[in-house]
């Protein structure tokens, strides 16, 4: 085989000529192969041809081969990476793709749906990306003027509600509190005034004109006490008295214990 310089025509190759001071030979670009027939030409790789995931990426949709490389259409809701040979999915609601009867936007993997409002529903021939009113309903808004009215009334009124019940408890037990102390006082007094009787009763001396009980109940205690009768005792008769009495005394019926009467006698 003759030997080829790569300084004249490239060596014949038809991309890449390399050699050494004994050999060239040639190569090929990324996505080209030596052909079988040549190994001068390079021949296009089909990536279509091979495995998702080896040859071409697994996010490719449909492949459409090049040379020397290929392409990806994508499906709808999807575009093509601006880097990368694959497909991405389109976000609808943030780039505003949606139609204007959509009320809420929720994007989804290739595709979006729509919430409706009240008295709103899915229109499902447009496949669930618009909302259409309910027949026979009234189409009004859910935060009108005369709802927020209600709402801020019902608020106020149970404010005053919380308020107005609170303030009733609190005086409630206020009242409680003044009657048990009230009627704790009443029992002290009534205390007091039983103890300073008993003494004045027992005669007790010590008690002074701040603790003694009323005058009145004095004077009544005293003229209680003077009024009471005394037993009327009889003094004990002597033994003369004794002797005197008894009709068969005689001189000689004296006793030992009463000689010095018998001799007076």
């Amino acid at each position: 085989m003759p030997y080829h310089d790569c300084n004249h025509e490239n060596g014949g190759c038809d991309h890449e000529c390399e050699e050494d001071k004994d050999d060239e030979w040639c190569s090929c670009r990324e996505g080209f192969n030596i052909s079988t027939d040549d190994w001068r030409k390079c021949v296009d790789i089909d990536e279509c041809l091979g495995d998702e995931g080896v040859a071409i990426d697994k996010d490719c949709h449909t492949c459409k081969n090049t040379q020397g490389s290929y392409t990806c259409e994508c499906d709808e809701g999807y575009e093509r990476h601006p880097n990368e040979k694959m497909c991405i999915d389109v976000d609808e609601c943030e780039r505003e793709l949606y139609d204007v009867g959509c009320h809420t936007c929720i994007n989804l993997i290739g595709g979006h749906t729509c919430l409706c409002n009240e008295t709103f529903i899915l229109d499902t021939n447009m496949n669930n990306e618009t909302c259409m009113g309910q027949p026979g309903k009234t189409i009004t808004s859910s935060f009108d003027g005369g709802t927020i009215g209600v709402i801020v009334g019902l608020v106020v009124f149970l404010v005053l509600t919380a308020f107005a019940l609170f303030a009733t408890v609190i005086f409630v037990r206020q009242r409680k509190k003044d009657k048990l102390i009230s009627r704790h006082d009443n029992l002290d007094d009534i205390s007091r005034t039983t103890s300073h009787q008993d003494e004045v009763i027992r005669g007790v001396p010590n008690v002074t004109a701040e603790q003694a009980p009323p005058l009145f109940a004095i004077k009544a205690e005293t003229a209680k006490r003077v009024a009471t009768p005394k037993p009327n005792l009889k003094p004990k008769p002597t033994p003369e008295e004794n002797l005197r009495e008894r009709s068969w005394w005689h001189p000689l019926h004296c006793y030992e214990s009463t000689e010095a009467i018998c001799q007076r006698k």
